[in-house]
């Protein structure tokens, strides 16, 4: 505990100097009407945040990539009960200490390394996912824009759903990257349109990308897919999946076909994770 430390100015990001139990009434980091006790644990690590981001003089930010702060929510009948959790007695002026500031880990998308999944018991993924009832807008979602930003490109696309042609597309990139044969053309044919980190080139066309994934596998040169079942997750990736095209059903390795789809899904529509860790993704029919 740090007496006094509520009552402490810090500097807030395009606001200015306020007095820190001020800044942690305008918090939007977790609904107000959740358990008491989660409010209260809430506070401590807020407030333990914005000690440590303030605490050699500099501004804490305003958006969530910091902690989400409205002056509009310091004041509101419908948050009373965060604002009690803030001045509890056995939350007021407290912070957590140690050698590591781990006080937020936003979005794990499941599955956290070393705890395994993030589930009700005798639950499964997504859909009994703890961050999906607790309506995480990161954890799942599907991407087609440039950057994370609302207002990014999307290459003129309105939304991220493919047809059955452009999955079945992938599908034949796939192929081709399985066997390791004719890849380096495997690009967005949008790549000339709309570049990705400065790339561009001369991608197969789709008729072209369909007769490479044939001439590697008889069975393949797929043209439309309509439909995916059988898709299996272990160790926090997506180990497997079936998709039914026009040529029958075609089991994939999960982490082999969400590299082909980065590399050649249309616009920026992409299955995202970091370049370390192994793609966990569903895939639905609308």
């Amino acid at each position: 505990k740090k007496d006094g430390l509520d009552g402490k100015t810090i500097c807030v990001q395009g606001v200015g100097d306020m007095k820190m139990g001020e800044y942690l009434r305008g918090l939007g980091e977790m609904p107000p009407s959740w358990d008491t006790d989660a409010l209260k644990a809430q506070a401590i690590a807020a407030r333990t945040y914005a000690y440590n981001k303030t605490k050699d003089g500099g501004c804490i930010c305003t958006s969530t990539s910091c902690q989400y702060f409205s002056s509009s929510l310091m004041n509101r009948d419908d948050r009373k009960r965060w604002y009690e959790a803030i001045k509890a007695d056995d939350t007021k002026d407290r912070i957590l200490k140690g050698g590591v500031s781990a006080q937020y880990s936003s979005t794990t998308g499941g599955w956290i390394n070393g705890v395994g999944w993030d589930i009700t018991d005798g639950g499964s993924w997504p859909n009994d996912a703890y961050e999906k009832k607790a309506e995480s807008p990161w954890f799942y979602k599907a991407w087609f824009t440039q950057t994370y930003k609302r207002d990014s490109s999307t290459c003129g696309r309105k939304h991220p759903w493919l047809n059955g042609e452009e999955m079945a597309d992938i599908l034949n990139a796939y192929v081709l990257l399985k066997a390791n044969k004719n890849t380096s053309r495997i690009l967005p044919e949008t790549i000339n349109k709309c570049p990705i980190a400065g790339m561009s080139g001369d991608p197969y066309d789709k008729e072209e990308l369909r007769g490479k994934a044939k001439s590697v596998d008889s069975n393949a040169g797929y043209e439309n897919v309509t439909g995916v079942k059988n898709i299996k997750f272990n160790d926090g990736r997506t180990t497997t999946l079936t998709f039914i095209t026009d040529k029958g059903e075609k089991q994939v390795d999960g982490q082999i076909f969400a590299e082909a789809f980065n590399i050649r899904a249309p616009g920026y529509i992409a299955i995202k994770h970091t370049p370390d860790s192994k793609a966990l993704f569903n895939i639905l029919k609308k």
